[in-house]
């Protein structure tokens, strides 16, 4: 209740549907995947948050970046490590690895042979600041210009 902001690491699992084996895999953010959106949702609502999603999968984040106030891909990385470059003890840097979808429908429509950045069709989320979310993006900072 005191907070004035907040540190959210997701760290979602596929769902693969055990009835229906034809199905691809869930990689929509959701409580088959083991993330509560409402609640990520109302926590970014009430305080500027920081994001963390763990990349083992490019997940649909379609609803839980919008509110976010930064969003981080990690990849299996410890707490420890993570709090090191959030606090700036380390310059973070890197690139993504992949194409995170811009929601469902571009799932459903990508071809399987080819990558999201490759496909014909707007297949890649952007944010409402332009952020292109595609294979390669990514962001750093020098800590000597934090304050």
């Amino acid at each position: 209740e005191e907070a004035t902001a907040a540190l959210v690491m997701l760290r979602p699992s596929p769902f693969e549907d055990q009835i229906n084996l034809n199905a691809p895999v869930d990689i929509k953010l959701g409580t088959p995947t083991g993330i509560d959106v409402e609640r990520v949702k109302a926590i970014e609502n009430k305080v500027p948050t920081t994001l963390v999603i763990n990349m083992n999968n490019p997940w649909i984040i379609d609803e839980v970046e919008p509110a976010a106030a930064a969003v981080v891909a990690t990849y299996n990385v410890s707490g420890e490590a993570l709090l090191d470059v959030l606090r700036g003890r380390y310059n973070p840097t890197g690139k993504l690895p992949l194409t995170i979808p811009a929601n469902q429908e571009a799932v459903n429509n990508n071809a399987s042979d080819v990558p999201g950045y490759a496909e014909s069709f707007d297949y890649t989320y952007k944010n409402e600041v332009g952020d292109d979310y595609t294979f390669g993006f990514g962001l750093s900072y020098d800590k000597k210009n934090l304050k």
